[in-house]
């Protein structure tokens, strides 16, 4: 059974690398509907990597699993790399709209969406939790900013310009105050433990950066390993913004080091926000206790 879930608060489950293809695992998939048709979820954030090949039957796939969560909350969604067909732009040359033109057909349109949601109950005052969700493009494909020393990056890292967190502290500081505010890319924001790697081309200036715009909570996957934490101030280079981090595993065949697949189960409250890490257990993804984070109140 689930942990209880207050009143007014908001839920939100975060899934990420569902890699639709031969890596797809559908009793797992099948185990996410269940969750969001026997519990209650306010909203699904999927950080990306709906498909494994970039492929019209994997996104048909893709778009037929997002409807069915569709029809019990909100589904967010953002493409990763595996998503992006960066063969039809190799170095930006020729017309980078083609980058995610099966994408946009099949997945979403709106490569940044932006969200807002609500607790469907309210406390006893009348007040209830919500939060502002607003997407991050990280797979750009193979550009001249993405290129490194390492021939394992092309395709796979990841890039955020400064214009685009820019355009997110813009979206946030348009939120209203009570929301928690929360940024979804598809790339590790830290870097991996077992992998060692960074999901974005400039690891540890992106940490500044995405704190920086104001955010409270960093929703993104990529490494295939899950991992939730609170930036510490070494981190952001400030000690009153360090939003938690969470990064989610994935539901495929390619979770690393032969982990279980696993997704998070986040808790919006007044005063915290709780992420449990739901490992598969061979039928389901098991409930778990969470970790508790302090929320930091604008004045």
């Amino acid at each position: 059974m689930s942990r209880a879930l207050p009143a007014g608060a908001l839920r939100l489950l975060h899934v990420s690398d569902v890699h639709f293809g031969l890596p797809a695992v559908l009793t797992q998939i099948a185990a996410v509907e269940r969750i969001v048709a026997t519990e209650p979820v306010d909203a699904i954030i999927v950080s990306g990597d709906v498909s494994q090949r970039a492929r019209i039957g994997e996104f048909q796939a893709a778009r037929r699993w997002l409807d069915r969560l569709a029809e019990h909350a909100r589904v967010f969604v953002v493409p990763g790399n595996h998503d992006t067909q960066w063969w039809e732009a190799p170095l930006g040359i020729g017309d980078v709209r083609r980058l995610h033109r099966k994408y946009r057909a099949w997945v979403h349109d709106d490569l940044e969406p932006v969200l807002r949601i609500e607790a469907a109950t309210t406390r006893a005052d009348g007040t209830r939790a919500a939060a502002t969700l607003v997407g991050v493009l990280s797979a750009q494909g193979i550009r001249l900013a993405t290129l490194t020393t390492n021939p394992r990056h092309l395709s796979v890292i990841g890039l955020v310009r400064d214009a685009q967190w820019a355009r997110v502290t813009e979206r946030m500081r348009a939120a209203p105050e009570e929301d928690l505010r929360i940024v979804v890319l598809h790339h590790n924001l830290r870097r991996g433990r077992l992998s060692n790697r960074w999901g974005l081309r400039h690891g540890e200036t992106s940490l500044r950066a995405v704190a920086a715009t104001g955010v409270d909570l960093a929703c993104c996957g990529h490494d295939h390993e899950e991992q939730v934490v609170q930036l510490t101030t070494d981190e952001t280079g400030d000690a009153t913004r360090r939003p938690i981090v969470s990064c989610a595993g994935t539901i495929s065949t390619r979770s690393r080091g032969h982990r279980a697949s696993s997704i998070n189960d986040l808790v919006v409250d007044r005063d915290r926000v709780d992420v449990a890490i739901r490992t598969w257990d061979g039928v389901t993804f098991a409930p778990a206790e969470p970790v508790s984070f302090a929320r930091r109140h604008r004045a």
